[in-house]
This record gives C-alpha cells, sequence and structure tokens, in this order.
C-alpha cells in the first residue's frame, strides 16, 4: 500500500483532527490518538481502516512507547511523527500545561525514534504555540529540543520540523481568548505539503497571519524555492518591480531576470542549499546568515565546470511589504568560492 503512515498525538479535535483528515484526503494512513479513543469515532466511520485509533496519555512513557508500537503492528512503519498535544484551555494551571507540552513531546519522540532510525528515515513535527502564557516557557523548551535533536539525527535519515501556527483553533480555545484563531484546516493543509518536500526547514511559521509575516516570507523563500527548487512561487513571493543586488554578480530588477538568474544559479551550481545560522527581523526587513553549499555543475562567475563541491558564508538582508520581497541585498564570499573551485590562488605570506 502507498502513501505515509502518520502517528499524530491529540487528534480528536482542532488542528490534530485537520491534520489527520488532510492526510486521510490524500490516501495516506493515521495512526490516531486521545486520552479517550471513543472520540476518534467519527474518524474511523469516515476513514475506514486507513485510521487506528489510540489511547494515549501522552505524559506517560510507557503508555507513548505500546502506542507507537501499536502502530507499527498495524500499519508496518511510521514515516511522520505529529506532537500535537498541549493546546489547552487558558484557565488550565500552568503546570499542567508544562507536563502536556513539553514532556508530552519528548515521550512520544523518544518512543518513536527508534522506528525512524530502523528504517533510517522519518520525520517529526513538533507543535508549537509562540508568544502565547502560559506555553511560553514549554514552547521555547520544546523549540531548543527540536532544534537539538534535527542536528542529531539528520544523519540518519530523520528531519525534525517546529511548526508554529499563527494562532489556531487547537479545539481548546474558548470565545474571549485573546486572538481569533486561524483556521486549521488550510495549516493542516501546509503540514501536509511541508512533509513532501525534501529538506523541510527545521522551523516554520504556518496559519492564516503568517505567510505575510516577513520572516515567514524570507523563510519560505529559501527553504522551498532556493532549497528545493520550487522556482514558480517567486510570483508569489517576490513583488513584479523587485530590486536585488548582487555585490559581484551584479543587480537584477524585475521577477523576469531575478527568475531568470535564479535558474542559471541552479544549471552552474547543483544541490545548491543554504544552511540558515541566524535571522534577524526588525519591521519589514529581515536579515539571514547562511552557509551555502554546492556541487560545481556549470560555467559560472566565468569559471567553467570542475565538479568540485564548495561552502562559503553568506548575508541576505530582504525588504517585505505586503507578503512579497520588494528589495534584497547579498554579501556572500564568492573570493573564497573560487579559491575552494581552484579557479584562484591566494599569495601565501
Amino acid at each position: 500500500m502507498t502513501g505515509k503512515v502518520w502517528f499524530i498525538t491529540t487528534s480528536a479535535r482542532g488542528l490534530g483532527r485537520e491534520i489527520a483528515e488532510a492526510a486521510l484526503r490524500a490516501g495516506d494512513r493515521v495512526a490516531a490518538t486521545a486520552r479517550d479513543a471513543r472520540r476518534l469515532d467519527g474518524l474511523v466511520r469516515a476513514y475506514g481502516r486507513a485510521v487506528l485509533p489510540i489511547p494515549l496519555d501522552v505524559t506517560d512513557p510507557a503508555a507513548a512507547r505500546e502506542a507507537v508500537d501499536e502502530a507499527v503492528r498495524a500499519f508496518g512503519r511510521i514515516d511522520v511523527v505529529v506532537n500535537n498535544a498541549g493546546c489547552v484551555d487558558p484557565v488550565s494551571l500552568p503546570a499542567a500545561v508544562e507536563d502536556t507540552r513539553l514532556l508530552g513531546v519528548v515521550n512520544v519522540t523518544e518512543a518513536a525514534l527508534p522506528v525512524l532510525r530502523r528504517q533510517g528515515k522519518g520525520h517529526v513535527l513538533n507543535v508549537s504555540v509562540p508568544g502565547r502564557s502560559p506555553y511560553r516557557l514549554s514552547d521555547v523548551a520544546v523549540r531548543g529540543f527540536s532544534e537539538v535533536l534535527a542536528e542529531e539525527v539528520a544523519p540518519l535519515g530523520i528531519k525534525v520540523t517546529v511548526v508554529e501556527p499563527g494562532g489556531p483553533d487547537s479545539g481548546f480555545r474558548q470565545e474571549g481568548s485573546p486572538r481569533a484563531a486561524d483556521d486549521p484546516a488550510k495549516v493542516a493543509d501546509a503540514v501536509r505539503r511541508l512533509v513532501e518536500l525534501d529538506d523541510p526547514p527545521v522551523r516554520t511559521l504556518l496559519g492564516s497571519d503568517a505567510p505575510a509575516r516577513p520572516v515567514a516570507v524570507v523563510r519560505r523563500h529559501l527553504d522551498e524555492v532556493v532549497n528545493n527548487g520550487y522556482h514558480d512561487l517567486v510570483d508569489e513571493l517576490w513583488a513584479e518591480d523587485l530590486h536585488c543586488h548582487g555585490g559581484s554578480l551584479g543587480d537584477f530588477h524585475g521577477r523576469d531576470a531575478w527568475k531568470t538568474f535564479l535558474g542559471a544559479n541552479t544549471d552552474a551550481l547543483a544541490d545548491l542549499c543554504l544552511d540558515v545560522k541566524d535571522v534577524v527581523a526588525s519591521g519589514d526587513k529581515v536579515a539571514v546568515r547562511f552557509v551555502a553549499r554546492v556541487t560545481h555543475s556549470g560555467p559560472f562567475m566565468g569559471v567553467p565546470a570542475t565538479g568540485r563541491k564548495a561552502e562559503w558564508l553568506g548575508i541576505g538582508i530582504y525588504t517585505v511589504r505586503d507578503g512579497r520581497i520588494i528589495d534584497a541585498w547579498f554579501g556572500e564570499d564568492w573570493l573564497g568560492m573560487l579559491v575552494q573551485l581552484g579557479a584562484v590562488t591566494l599569495p601565501t605570506a
């Protein structure tokens, strides 16, 4: 049977339910968990044997291990783990929030990792709720845990992403809560698309208000356009009259010129990947420090293809307005790259 196998916590309603349904509509199978598995009966009626309902208290490590084992017995593997537990009513005690959110993420992830290691692949998505009390402490911990985990398991073929919705309706929030909820169905569809990326980001913003945020726009450009080659998204992410200041590579004006430049880079620099190290935002401006890694596969800066690999430091400064990049400045260590390609030899001291 084709399609992915998902393991999703807190799947009875809200965002977890929407993610489960988005996966099921795509033809995938879902191990759906809830404290009371009877609340998953609707999913089972709608999708039949593609759904495996599992009762789970995510704060119980033994229960998490048994739930993962049950999913593997039923479906043979797990491709995607979604830690969605912990979006609780704002009047709940902070200690309960911390236990459910942080311990839930750790317990389920630790239970699933042996399976993903054996498979040599998998994707862990940890849902975060940025900027809201009493979530803040646990979400800082979840992000830190996820970022460290991503580095540790990347060599094993396992991907990790922190998903930060722009305020989705978890199913627990009530009227009068600090801000209106986004459409969880749209967030769920974005999550489903996220797991299809070859090189997904370690951290991503989703939700109805997220796409227009300057940082989110720039991250989408780097993650989807540059690192995954979806050049058709340039029309969505860049203004028609954009200006790019490329330093030694010259300046570009307009989307068509930018697309031509991207296409030429793709041909000349195979496997182009920008490894983002720092992102700093102020107003409509976003600064990114990155390490670029490539294989020199075609003519670039007057140098014929060498087949060599190279990496160098770079900085990009973007201006984003109305959800599109209108201006960008780039500074990159082209000299260092040319030295690695053998095109330039630096004098010895």
